[in-house]
């Protein structure tokens, strides 16, 4: 004790060093790369909503609608069309994700986890190009007015056959994914 103070002095050592390392822990990735069909379909099927919004935005008269009004409709079409490409942009392969697992619970249980959601969201690389196909049609049917029964049902014919092409493709991955696993041809 200092003379005076009231104080002690403690002597500190300084810390030693350890002489172990820290293992590394491998992060799981709870979703495959090919995740990426997803996203870019999401990507494709916003600048398709955001274009027949400003298509039809483009289309007013200038004095069909007050000028704050196109403002405001076109404010809000971006805040949505952003919001929901943001959700799904998340929420999509989440969403794939569960519904393969089910699929796997159901039909695939003598595979590997592991490979059967690789194979199923791998099985999804059509479905930027049918994005862009869905919204080329969307964007044209909206210039061109091809609205009406002929119109209606050819649209919705080539519509349900792009989407088709999509879900398609990962029903017949799976199949063929259980039939070499199981052995039969």
């Amino acid at each position: 004790m200092e003379a005076g103070t009231g104080r002690s002095e403690v002597k500190v050592e300084p810390a030693q060093k350890l002489d172990y390392e820290t293992p590394e822990v491998p992060i799981r990735r709870r979703f495959p790369a090919s995740v990426r069909y997803l996203r870019q379909a999401v990507i494709i099927l916003a600048l398709g909503c955001a274009a027949v919004l400003y298509a039809a935005l483009a289309r007013h008269t200038p004095g069909s609608m007050p000028e704050t009004g196109l403002l405001t409709l076109a404010c809000l079409g971006t805040i949505v069309i952003a919001a929901g490409g943001a959700l799904a942009w998340y929420m999509l392969p989440l969403a794939f994700y569960v519904i393969s697992n089910t699929v796997y619970i159901m039909v695939g249980q003598r595979i590997d986890a592991a490979r059967w959601v690789e194979t199923s969201f791998d099985a999804l690389w059509p479905l930027p190009r049918a994005a862009v196909a869905g919204a080329v049609l969307w964007i044209a049917y909206d210039l061109f007015h091809l609205g009406g029964w002929p119109g209606d049902v050819v649209i919705g014919f080539i519509a349900n056959a792009l989407g088709a092409w999509c879900y398609c493709n990962v029903f017949r991955r799976w199949y063929l994914l259980t039939r070499s696993e199981t052995g039969q041809r």
